[in-house]
């Protein structure tokens, strides 16, 4: 059992809206391990192993979080022949507004995670491993009719022998799906892609992903205004990995959808040289050979159990077993994973007045409730609510996620911020926010337009290694008056 976590074998589900759930070692063998019936409820900082059943399943509410936590499907079929259940998926949404999941790991589910018609999710730090269907399931994320939502710094490998994939990464009828930073290692489908978009899935854009290994295909749509940007691809297969040849051969890129576009793109050892670019919209796709290239790094989440935040979990912790041992032992293949360095954050309310926070080098939860706070999260990925009032938000290192509330807000964007997202960032009105930006960066609003780019629903602004999101906000909307150069 993970260091900091309570055994038990009880299923949970919730009973109120903002329950939090936190530093469980779950084991559910029959049925579903945690129900979420409830808005706003957070699971952090949990183990799951769950068998004959979902792990997570958020269904008919809105604005629940899981986060830190480490989710395996404890009795997986064997070999290659897939599951013959679909109920065996990690995280299942549907009809589940504003999801968010981050540093989460999965193993030998059907699907990672599913999201049906579930608009607005916000996936990061996504880690997965052997994902076995049965068809059409099998892939990390799969967004159906889910608009507006985002994956981003993700990694997948699938053992051709162990596993069981079709796309890894599925878009259907979801229209401006971001998919950013990945890596999608294996898929022994003869069908099925690294990322593939279909249906009404117009205005979905792909960044910076590799494909390794591939059976069929790196990168599909069959949706009209779809992008493909900086995406690569590395010795892809178009022979019989155990399911089939390949019915692509071996195809790379497949632009059947109309005004679909490839740019900065490369490929290294093609299983088929002459099989590159194939589709209605092929012609003008900017793909050329990378003899010499190398994959990126994937990311991986290190979660040794430790709690990420101060306060008692809201929900009574089930009555532990004496000296548990439980049965089903996870596979020696496992991942260890933490998404924040061994250690405790701060979780921290302000009171109703003007309150100055400041954070840690790990994962803090600072919510200034009334007043005209002032919350710094330093380093770490931070979680920074300022509440009622006119606030000052600082996220600091890390990837922060900054929620201004009512009041005319302040967001800090300066050298070395990493990567914050503005959740909730006003325009206009009578409490307009505003982000203050460093002069070292951007020198005037034109300067700083230039280097910001729409990404699905949002707009990102990049300078350096720091980029600063603005949820549901476009680029067009942006105004001079938005913005303070400091």
């Amino acid at each position: 059992m993970p260091a900091g976590q309570t055994y038990s074998t009880t299923p949970i589900r919730t009973t109120y809206d903002g329950q939090v759930i936190e530093n469980l070692d779950l084991w559910v063998s029959d049925g579903d391990a945690i129900r979420v019936d409830h808005d706003n409820v957070v699971i952090r900082n949990v183990t799951i192993h769950h068998a004959d059943g979902n792990g997570i399943v958020v269904e008919d509410v809105s604005g629940v979080t899981v986060q830190n936590s480490l989710i395996v499907n404890s009795d997986p079929p064997t070999g290659n022949g897939g599951e013959t259940d679909a109920e065996t998926t990690g995280i299942r949404v549907v009809n589940a507004s504003g999801f968010t999941a981050s540093h989460v790991t999965l193993q030998d589910s059907g699907t990672g995670i599913y999201l049906g018609q579930s608009p607005n999710a916000k996936l990061s730090y996504i880690e997965g491993h052997n994902f076995h269907g049965p068809f059409p399931g099998g892939q990390l994320v799969q967004f159906y009719q889910s608009p507006n939502g985002s994956l981003s710094d993700f990694a997948v490998t699938n053992d051709p022998g162990h596993s069981h994939v079709e796309d890894n990464v599925s878009i259907i009828d979801s229209q401006n799906v971001s998919i950013a930073n990945g890596v999608i290692d294996g898929n022994n489908s003869p069908s099925g892609a690294g990322v593939m978009f279909e249906g009404n899935s117009q205005g979905g854009h792909v960044e910076n992903v590799d494909v390794i290994h591939m059976s069929n295909g790196g990168f599909s749509s069959y949706s009209d205004d779809v992008s493909f940007v900086d995406t690569r691809s590395f010795d892809n297969d178009a022979g019989d990995q155990g399911r089939g040849v390949s019915l692509s051969n071996g195809l790379i890129w497949n632009t059947s959808g109309h005004n679909v576009t490839i740019e900065d793109s490369t490929y290294t050892d093609p299983g088929v040289p002459n099989n590159i670019v194939w589709g209605t919209s092929s012609a003008g796709a900017d793909v050329s050979a990378a003899p010499s290239a190398t994959p990126m790094t994937p990311i991986h989440n290190v979660f040794d159990g430790t709690a990420t935040g101060s306060a008692p979990a809201a929900t009574p912790a089930p009555t532990p077993a004496p000296a548990p041992t439980p049965a089903p032992t996870p596979s020696a293949t496992a991942p260890t994973a933490s998404p924040t360095p061994a250690g405790t954050g701060i979780d921290r309310d302000g009171t109703a007045a003007s309150d100055t926070m400041t954070g840690s080098r790990f994962a803090d939860d600072l919510d200034g409730r009334g007043g005209n706070d002032t919350l710094n999260g330093l380093a770490g990925d931070d979680r920074l609510y300022g509440g009622a009032g006119n606030d000052r938000l600082d996220g600091g290192s890390g990837t922060d996620h900054l929620w201004g509330g009512a009041g005319a807000d302040h967001f800090v964007f300066k050298a070395g911020n990493g990567t914050d997202w503005v959740e909730d960032f006003q325009l206009n009105g009578t409490a307009q926010d505003v982000v203050e930006v460093s002069k070292s960066m951007f020198s005037s609003f034109n300067a700083l337009l230039s280097a910001a780019h729409d990404v699905g629903s949002d707009v990102a602004i990049t300078s350096g290694a720091d980029t600063l999101w603005l949820a549901d906000v476009h680029k067009a909307q942006l105004s001079a008056g938005d913005f303070l150069f400091v």
